[in-house]
């Protein structure tokens, strides 16, 4: 396989909206594949051309439902087959489910990402595949899993295009940067370096899960505008009410900036209800109704993935993308 020919590009149900751009812009069409569900249940797939002696990039996002993550297994292992195991396959993960579960909190609990990452990794052999992910929750923990199994594993971030979305729409002169809870500070001093801006943080006690008991601010909010900078938004409950806070500790304007739109439950209703001025939020989960609510601005991650998946194709090194506390 050379890198004249072409890369085939395939993707799971959820990643469609993100393939069909990433494709437009490669100039490609997507592998045709058959993806459905039986009359009993089952997931039934097919792909509907060789892939022998091609480079396979499948864009599969692992979000619930779980069928997703089904796919993304199943278009795994039909590639493996379509390629007549000679050829290379990419697994990109925009979104890579189960990242919060990553370690036992309470006695008995089972550590769904362990288990999520074992069982892509057991799907074909660890020698035919590679995996790039995008802005993981835990990055340590997810990465280790993937080498625990000798998988080669490479990390994306996307606060370059996050940054240039940012830089256009807010007056960054009076702007800080905050990480709305001590395991976001290492992003937030990043994206804070890339914008010429301060940074702080907010300290949150947490009862469980999605609840906030207490809050603490570090650093100077006084008379600024604030971007508070997380990796995703789930049901939207702490980022409002971090908001809230800064706002009564003297913040102007709030806006948001997070990889991942997961808003689960009435999510968007509780963002677009809020005080804060916008979200940026990307497009490695499909949200086609947000188009309706001006909070919101979609930054398409569709030129990063179509960039990462010409370098791989051309065997050439991604490590630009990746992160770097001092770059």
């Amino acid at each position: 396989m050379t890198s004249h020919e072409k890369p085939a590009v395939i993707c799971n149900a959820s990643s469609q909206h993100l393939t069909d751009k990433v494709c437009s812009i490669l100039g490609i069409e997507p592998v045709q594949r058959i993806i459905k569900c039986q009359n009993d249940g089952e997931s039934y797939t097919r792909l509907m051309e060789s892939l022998i002696g091609k480079d396979v990039f499948i864009i599969a996002s692992t979000n619930q439902p779980e069928q997703n993550i089904r796919q993304a297994k199943d278009l795994l292992r039909a590639a493996y087959e379509a390629t007549a195991t000679n050829g290379s396959i990419t697994l990109l993960i925009p979104y890579h489910g189960y990242g919060r579960q990553d370690r036992p909190v309470k006695d008995r609990e089972v550590v769904s990402l362990v288990e999520h990452v074992r069982e892509i990794c057991n799907t074909i052999p660890a020698s035919q595949l590679q995996v790039v992910l995008f802005d993981l929750h835990a990055d340590a923990a997810t990465e280790a899993c993937y080498r625990t199994h000798h998988v080669r594993c490479q990390h994306i971030f996307t606060s370059g295009v996050m940054v240039e979305q940012v830089i256009e729409n807010v007056d960054v002169k009076n702007l800080v940067a905050f990480s709305p809870d001590m395991g976001g500070v290492k992003r937030t001093k990043k994206y804070a370096e890339m914008l010429g801006v301060g940074f702080g943080m907010c300290y949150k006690v947490r009862s469980k899960p999605g609840v906030v008991d207490e809050m603490y601010v570090l650093g100077n909010v006084d008379g600024k505008d604030v971007i508070i900078i997380d990796d995703m938004i789930d049901t939207g409950g702490s980022i409002v009410k971090c908001a809230d806070y800064l706002i009564a500790k003297g913040a102007r304007k709030i806006y948001v900036c997070a990889t991942h739109a997961v808003l689960s439950n009435n999510a968007i209703a509780v963002l677009q209800d809020s005080r804060i001025e916008k979200v940026f939020i990307t497009d490695t989960i499909s949200h086609p109704e947000l188009s309706r609510f001006s909070k919101f601005c979609v930054v398409s991650v569709a030129d990063l993935i179509s960039e990462v998946i010409l370098k791989l194709h051309s065997h050439d090194s991604i490590a630009q993308y990746r992160f770097r506390e001092n770059n």
